[in-house]
């Protein structure tokens, strides 16, 4: 069977640190993870690695058909801007082609670049995965405070209540495409001296003609994640 991918619209948040890589960049897919559950078993287990990916769409489309191999294609987002169709400005978009067992009100979880050096979720890691609470006790971290990430942020999707056939793999009657989202963030926080403005201070005005700040604190920071959104809630927290 074959599924599509694709990766959301993310909210765009500025930053303006050296680390900083763009759009595109952060919407690179290098390396895919497939799993399959039935109730609480895991029923497909599978890591698609760089070296099982293909040149073209249509080169997976005839793996599909001739049932020949796992393998995948992917068209990498190039541009800073998502308007348009051809490859130099559209979103992230591939396909999958997996074989997968049978199915009825199965789930689908994506994970993209599962082989990050940047944080622990790991193929070794997900390939021990037996049960759904295997996977929903996952956690992703940071492997350190200060590193470069190279837009190599790993992503999931997850689909609900799938029906796999021989061929395809859909929910209802709709064909699926898993949408990834982020499994890490990247917040700014900006602040900016109102100079000009005014304010009393015991019947004084007082007008701002500049501001330095100090020093500051973070707090109540999550130091992770669990791979699974709502699953529960992170327990350990970072504070400057």
């Amino acid at each position: 069977v074959t599924i599509d991918f694709g990766h959301q619209s993310f909210e765009n948040i500025e930053i303006t640190t050296r680390a900083t890589v763009g759009e595109a960049a952060e919407s690179r897919v290098m390396d895919l993870y497939a799993l399959m559950f039935v109730n609480d078993k895991c029923v497909y287990n599978r890591y698609f690695s760089s070296g099982m990916q293909k040149n073209t769409q249509a080169e997976v489309t005839a793996a599909a058909n001739n049932g020949t191999e796992e393998c995948w294609w992917v068209q990498n987002r190039t541009s800073a801007t998502n308007t348009g169709s051809d490859s130099n400005t559209a979103d992230t978009r591939g396909t999958i082609c997996m074989k997968a067992p049978t199915m009825t009100g199965g789930e689908l979880y994506l994970i993209a670049n599962a082989n990050a050096y940047t944080v622990n979720i790991s193929p070794e890691l997900l390939g021990s995965v037996q049960t759904k609470q295997d996977f929903l006790n996952l956690t992703a971290q940071l492997n350190g405070e200060t590193m470069t990430r190279y837009g190599y942020f790993p992503m999931i999707a997850e689909v609900n209540n799938i029906i796999v056939t021989q061929n395809t793999i859909k929910t209802g009657t709709s064909n699926v495409t898993a949408q990834l989202s982020r499994l890490d963030a990247k917040v700014d926080v900006n602040v900016t001296a109102a100079v000009g403005a005014t304010s009393k201070f015991k019947d004084i005005d007082i007008k701002v003609i500049e501001f330095t700040p100090l020093s500051w604190q973070i707090r109540n920071v999550p130091m992770g994640a669990y791979i699974v959104s709502g699953s529960n809630s992170y327990h350990s927290f970072f504070n400057s």
